[in-house]
């Protein structure tokens, strides 16, 4: 049996010569011993005497030429002096009580310190007559574990998510080929336009252009999460984007607009309606909702997001992200901007350093990235802009008689409902801003027609849905119907008793401006002629 083969490469290359030498001659010691019938410890001990190793190591060496057949130098060089790395020291019944604890105790969502978890594997320990690991031990015995594991028994699936690796990325080419929407709620406290007292924190919708990392529409309001909210960005989105500029007084560069080809979202109850889905199918939109558990699939959107949060903690009334960051401060006495501030710092923000800052992703800036990408395309528009805006509103169905419609405590008529009963219609589908009540929108011949009230509003202030809904609720307290001119009468009383209560209760304070902002960002519709020549106001 040959003791020493020729084998190139790994350490051997880079062995110094009296290393080599001195592992040959022992290579061709234990190769001597293994073929002897008899030994005695006297010849084990000569040739560990003559390799300059203990007369354990090559009884080690035997045990592995029997194994093995062979004993060659690269099998001698991996092995050190010392106890095995890797091996455990403890009693094997302690690394099981250790194991047990870390995995029932420690991880846990009261999330106890280790020290704690300690105490309990010393006390289990005693209970079997072993002695007990140090601290040490098992806080190395923790850091062999998953992280993305750990967090997640401790600190729940968005910090398991957060710590797990997520090779490769999600790559789009071409602009419009995906957007991705999400909502956030900003981390700002505002204040009402009156009285300059906190109301709460308002909430931000984004729409981004993955290919080129432009922000394609964004919408800043009091509301929560809705189709509203979603249509609304996706309208700002779509359309030409000067009107807005110049209604906002900003002279930035904007580009963005038309229609994409894909919509990415999570699974919120909005993006799941059947009014956004067959109003985005019908522009020749797809809409993605990504799966549950999957929120790095919208990673570019929620770093965007990430980025403006981080902006906010330089506004006065900026919340921070956690108690121990925000420290003594008190965002609410702090608060000093209110929603249109807040709108127009969003857009300085957006369109002049977000879209002029160069991208990590991009190598540019995504303003560039868009000129580039756009190159030799163009934008596909909505044929009727107005009717996509009003696919994206929410829907309720209703009876057409005679005299119009009713909905929402008012009756809604014009000459289209008129002709409309004429023809034999009855049962109606109606779009309708829940910011605006003062008119629905009936669809005849594939258009959107708008019906206003049939009795004139001389106010001109129309409830919101929300408004509505309250008003009703205290009309029932009242005990007052809320139908016609009783109705309009109990909105403002409701109204009045808001504004009253606005001043010593945030909640009120916050529907007042909620109100406020509704009709502010809504178009009040054109008052009524009372000629009901076509038959209905009288």
């Amino acid at each position: 049996m040959s003791a020493v083969e020729p084998i190139t490469g790994g350490d051997l290359e880079s062995m110094s010569e009296e290393r080599f030498a001195q592992l040959a001659a022992r290579a061709r010691g234990i190769a001597d011993l293994a073929t002897r019938e008899r030994r005695t410890v006297w010849d084990v001990e000569t040739a560990a005497e003559r390799a300059g190793v203990s007369r354990a190591t090559v009884y080690r060496d035997l045990q592995r030429a029997r194994g093995e057949g062979r004993t060659t130098i690269r099998d001698l060089t991996g092995r050190k002096g010392g106890f095995p790395k890797g091996r455990s020291r403890l009693h094997p019944h302690v690394e099981a009580v250790v194991a047990e604890a870390l995995r029932t105790h420690y991880l846990s969502p009261n999330k106890p310190p280790l020290t704690e978890t300690v105490k309990v594997i010393e006390d289990a320990c005693e209970r079997l007559g072993l002695p007990g690991p140090r601290y040490t031990t098992v806080r190395r015995r923790l850091q062999r574990m998953k992280r993305a594991a750990v967090l997640g028994r401790r600190d729940g699936r968005k910090a398991r998510e957060a710590a797990t690796a997520r090779p490769g990325s999600y790559e789009i080419e071409h602009p419009w080929d995906c957007w991705q929407i999400d909502h956030t709620k900003a981390d700002v406290i505002l204040v009402d336009k009156e009285s300059r007292k906190p109301v709460g924190r308002p909430w931000l919708t984004v729409i981004i252009d993955v290919a080129t990392r432009m922000v394609a529409g964004f919408y800043v309001s009091l509301e929560p999460p809705s189709i509203l909210r979603a249509g609304t960005a996706l309208d700002l989105a779509v359309q030409p984007k000067g009107a807005w500029l110049k209604q906002m007084g900003l002279d930035y560069r904007w580009p963005v607009e038309g229609l994409p080809k894909l919509v990415h979202s999570d699974r919120a109850g909005e993006f799941q309606s059947r009014a956004f889905e067959r109003a985005l199918a019908n522009q020749g939109v797809d809409t993605f909702l990504r799966p549950p558990g999957k929120a790095h699939w919208g990673g570019h959107i929620e770093r965007m997001i990430g980025t403006m949060m981080g902006r906010c903690k330089m506004l006065p009334g900026a919340t921070q992200r956690s108690p121990k960051e925000r420290g003594d401060y008190d965002a609410s006495k702090g608060a000093a901007l209110d929603i249109d501030q807040l709108e127009l710092w969003f857009a300085h923000q957006i369109l002049g350093e977000y879209h002029n800052t160069v991208h990590s992703a991009l190598g540019c800036t995504p303003l560039e990235a868009w000129d580039r990408k756009v190159a030799g395309l163009h934008p596909r528009r909505p044929d009727d802009p107005e009717g996509f805006r009003i696919d994206l509103f929410p829907e309720i169905t209703r009876t057409l008689t005679r005299t119009g419609l009713k909905a929402f405590g008012e009756e809604y008529a014009s000459e289209d409902t008129t002709l409309a009963y004429a023809e034999g219609r009855t049962k109606v589908r109606l779009k309708f801003d829940p910011r605006n009540l003062g008119c629905v929108y009936l669809q005849i011949a594939k258009r959107w027609i708008r019906v206003p009230y049939r009795l004139p509003n001389y106010s001109g202030r129309h409830p919101t849905l929300w408004f509505y809904n309250y008003a009703r609720r205290l009309a029932l307290v009242l005990g007052a119907p809320l139908e016609g001119i009783l109705a309009r009468a109990a909105r403002q009383r409701s109204e009045e008793l808001l504004h009253g209560e606005a001043h010593g209760s945030k909640i009120a304070r916050l529907a007042v401006e909620r109100l406020r902002h509704a009709r502010a960002t809504t178009e009040a519709p054109p008052a009524q002629h009372e000629d009901d020549s076509w038959g209905g106001a009288l």
